[in-house]
């Protein structure tokens, strides 16, 4: 994992779609850091419909693989109505950003456990 100063992301605005640099929704933001790792995961632009985006996400988790908690892992949460995911930093704490954040923000791991669905990597098939 390249070394990525994530606090000059925090307060970034979130919006739906987003791909930066500007403002990312949660997928378009672990796109980002992803990218920076060298790995480049597929687009899907996030429509308007949670259902929708929701749908795409699960199906599309075939594509990775469960993995340890580790920085540069990918968290997978589900919230109200659809999935969530965001970039682990490190073995406690990740980054992320929805409509409930105020932008990207980082978090303590353990304040979602309750939620959580998985960590995970890309494998690509």
């Amino acid at each position: 994992m390249p070394d990525i100063d994530f606090h000059k992301y925090i307060g970034i605005p979130y919006k739906m779609g987003g791909r930066g640099p500007g403002d990312y929704d949660c997928y378009g933001l672990i796109r980002h850091f992803m990218a920076l790792d060298g790995i480049d995961i597929p687009d899907y632009r996030s429509p308007d419909d949670r259902r929708l985006v929701s749908h795409i996400f699960q199906s599309e988790l075939r594509l990775w693989t469960k993995t340890e908690v580790r920085p540069g892992a990918i968290a997978v949460f589900r919230v109200p109505g659809m999935f969530h995911c965001a970039y682990m930093i490190n073995a406690g704490e990740f980054v992320h950003t929805w409509e409930h954040s105020g932008g990207v923000c980082i978090e303590p791991l353990l304040n979602w456990t309750g939620r959580l669905v998985g960590i995970y990597e890309y494998t690509g098939h």
